[in-house]
């Protein structure tokens, strides 16, 4: 998992982002939007390890729009703890 490459090791998080925003744009491109949820949730939480609050809070806004819309509820409140940490 992609990021996990920027957890192991801060020095990789530009890879860890690149990655996972390519990962997110072929999920959107093929509208598998569940995937692409998960992908704003690692994103913001790579962000948050980052140092990046406004990135990552407005990242995990978008997850947790879509796992709301999407009823899915445990990603739901996965989000909301990821958000309540910042």
């Amino acid at each position: 998992m992609n990021s996990i490459l920027g957890k192991e090791d801060i020095s990789q998080s530009d890879k860890a982002q690149e990655y996972i925003l390519e990962g997110i744009k072929i999920l959107e491109e093929r509208k598998i939007r569940p995937y692409s949820s998960w992908g704003y949730l690692y994103l913001g939480e790579l962000y948050a390890d980052m140092g990046q609050r406004e990135k990552a809070l407005e990242t995990l806004n978008k997850a947790e729009t879509a796992f709301r819309n999407m009823g899915m509820d445990y990603w739901l409140r996965r989000t909301q703890d990821a958000l309540a940490k910042l």
